[in-house]
């Protein structure tokens, strides 16, 4: 678990692993240098619970870091990342261990991340639960390796789409060691990021159909549009070889473009940007508008939501 200025929520969420029906288990929590009292709280509750342990980073690094730092100190052979302010339904880890065996016996996959659907809950007094659901989830096989690729880059469907956040997220330890962990320099985008990676190397995707996790978004500054968008361009530069081989990379930096104008209500120069995209490849930019259509009422209300944090 990754913490940072979580002293209302982080109570509640160690609580929430704590109480999963499975043992043995160990919660190691990593602040990254929170400003308020969250290592305070972290601390009192491991002087109670020997399975809680705190690591603190004296200086903040970002969520990709903190994450690392969660990989070095886990001592587990399954790992699964819970965030600061979620909580998960108790079955939640038993539930994604035995997803993750029946997938392997069956499949014979060597690298296997398992993610579960949520139930996200939007800032606001009249906000309501919205379901995000999980990538692969409950079907074999699961979407794999080119596939998943070209649905994180190119938004191209697959069987069973879905989100395939880190906070829903368990792999083995192997998986992480396989692709070489988080990258540290991305404080958005970085489950993104290893996904892609991992897709890359070859890994499924099976997930869990149930909402095992209650996401609870709070609009902070590294959740804010701008911050997401200019971590999002970081990624498809990194990843820029694999959209040039699909002649994409120009179409989908445009692409970005827009829907951030769109984020920021910048109206004119979204058309601007539809305009190029529609003039210089109609057929992409229909095929990615029919793509994006079914995920777009749920996406606007979350976008709505987290305008306020800026």
């Amino acid at each position: 678990m990754a913490c940072f200025d979580a002293k209302e929520s982080i109570g509640r969420a160690i609580r929430s692993a704590l109480e999963q029906h499975w043992s043995p288990l160990e919660v190691v929590v990593v602040d990254d240098a929170s400003g308020d009292r969250s290592a305070e709280r972290v601390r009192a509750i491991a002087a109670q619970d020997p399975r809680v342990r705190l690591v603190v980073h004296p200086h903040n690094r970002g969520v990709g870091a903190a994450r690392n730092t969660i990989l070095e100190h886990a001592r587990g052979e399954f790992i699964a990342f819970f965030d600061d302010d979620d909580v998960s339904s108790p079955d939640r880890l038993r539930r994604q261990w035995e997803r993750i065996h029946d997938y392997e016996r069956a499949t014979g996959a060597e690298l296997v991340l398992c993610h579960t659907a949520r139930s996200i809950r939007l800032p606001g007094p009249h906000a309501r639960a919205t379901l995000e659901p999980a990538l692969g989830a409950d079907i074999t096989p699961a979407p794999s390796g080119e596939a998943v690729i070209e649905l994180i880059l190119l938004g191209r469907p697959v069987a069973a789409a879905g989100s395939a956040a880190t906070c829903s997220q368990m792999a083995r330890r192997r998986v992480y060691e396989a692709v070489g962990g988080f990258d540290g320099c991305l404080r958005r985008s970085e489950d993104t990021d290893l996904n892609m990676r991992a897709a890359a190397a070859g890994a499924h995707f099976p997930g869990v159909g149930e909402a095992l996790v209650r996401q609870n978004i709070t609009p902070t500054h590294d959740k804010a549009s701008t911050a997401e968008h200019d971590n999002f361009l970081r990624l498809l530069d990194k990843h820029r070889c694999l959209l040039e081989e699909r002649k994409a990379y120009r179409f989908t930096c445009r692409w970005v473009a827009m829907k951030f104008a769109l984020r920021q209500r910048r109206l004119a120069a979204a058309c601007g940007h539809a305009l190029v995209l529609s003039g210089t490849r109609p057929i992409a930019t229909l095929r990615r508008i029919a793509w994006s259509l079914p995920n777009w009422g749920r996406q606007r209300a979350v976008l709505r939501a987290l305008g306020a944090a800026e």
